[in-house]
């Protein structure tokens, strides 16, 4: 445990200091080897092994996994990633085909995610997608057409478009769910929980398409008043649970979308969250007000939204990994030819 944890830091202090270089490090055994290009690092990688990638934008074009690998970044909120060079940003698209079955990814920002290039290479199983800032997830080729995966967790991430592709047994909690897209959530049938998340939009309807025999519970609801919830295609069956919302009524307006128990409406966002507003802001404070009728009103006795349940929301969504609270390190070495670094670590629960 100490020699993995060793390792870990010498990797992460090595990605550190050259991060002005925007290097990508591979850790395959014991052995670290730096890259400049994502694929690269990817097709050189075996089953398993791990790439770190420290902070700064990255242009990636469109990276293709079919391995079992585990992506870590620095994280996304950029006023906790500065002694690391930045958040991690992906500017490309990433495509796990079959064979990449428990990968994950973790404290990433990206533009597009999705499974398989055709219907022939998009069955996955096990893969975990956490703390990250994605504009587009999909868990299929396209986010509508079916796909064989299953056992997916999404968790503690920000997400503009969240597609489903059908995919079975997916749990999507402590997320934040925002945007004015045409649809935010769409595609699941059944087997998908969401949990403890936030639903935020700032105008027009958050659409909810083609969703049905799923869970909604313990959820916070952030619509402005110029805002609807809208179902729309086919959606049945669904329940609602122990959710707050802003507005009235947002999941049993009509009839056959659900049923729903112990739902709270018309809460003024003011009286909900410190600072939280809509759609999403770095700046916003999601925490609950002591005040807050969500306060241990989830099912399972904890708060309704992104810091309710036995995992919560991470502030400043940072991997669960050593985290650099700052660096400093010398422009040269003194008189006995030493570089003289400073770094200041912490980790994550």
């Amino acid at each position: 445990m100490k020699k993995n944890l060793f390792i870990l830091i010498s990797v992460f202090c090595v990605t550190t200091i050259l991060a002005q270089t925007n290097y990508i490090t591979l850790q395959t055994g014991n052995n670290v080897i730096n890259f400049t290009d994502l694929q690269a690092a990817v097709d050189s990688a075996l089953s398993g092994d791990t790439i770190f990638l420290n902070g700064g934008t990255k242009t990636i074009g469109n990276v293709i996994i079919d391995k079992e690998l585990h992506l870590v970044g620095v994280g996304h909120y950029p006023d906790y990633s500065v002694a690391s060079g930045g958040k991690t940003d992906l500017s490309g698209d990433i495509k796990l085909l079959t064979g990449s079955s428990n990968s994950s990814i973790n404290g990433i920002e990206f533009d597009n995610f999705s499974i398989g290039t055709t219907q022939l290479d998009d069955s996955i199983q096990n893969l975990i997608i956490e703390n990250c800032k994605i504009s587009q997830l999909f868990l299929g080729v396209n986010g509508i057409a079916t796909s064989s995966s299953s056992n997916i967790t999404i968790s503690k991430n920000v997400i503009n478009v969240l597609l489903g592709s059908y995919a079975q047994n997916v749990m999507i909690k402590n997320n934040i769910i925002y945007g004015n897209s045409n649809i935010n959530i769409g595609y699941f049938n059944g087997n998908a929980i969401f949990s403890n998340n936030i639903f935020s939009r700032t105008s027009g309807s958050y659409f909810l398409a083609n969703i049905y025999n799923c869970t909604f519970e313990n959820n916070v609801i952030l619509l402005s008043t110029s805002a609807t919830f809208i179902f729309y295609g086919l959606v049945s069956n669904n329940f609602f649970n122990n959710n707050l919302s802003t507005i009235s009524e947002p999941y049993n307006g009509i009839s056959g979308y659900g049923t729903g128990v112990n739902n709270i409406n018309n809460v003024s966002l003011s009286d909900i969250t410190i600072s939280g507003n809509y759609p999403f802001g770095y700046s916003y404070d999601y925490h609950l007000k002591q005040s807050c009728i969500g306060i241990g009103y989830g099912t399972d006795g904890t708060d309704v939204g992104i810091y309710g349940s036995s995992d919560p929301y991470t502030d400043g969504a940072l991997p669960s990994i050593p985290h650099f609270e700052s660096a400093t390190i010398g422009s040269s070495t003194n008189a006995n030819g030493e570089l003289l670094i400073n770094i200041s670590v912490s980790a994550q629960p």
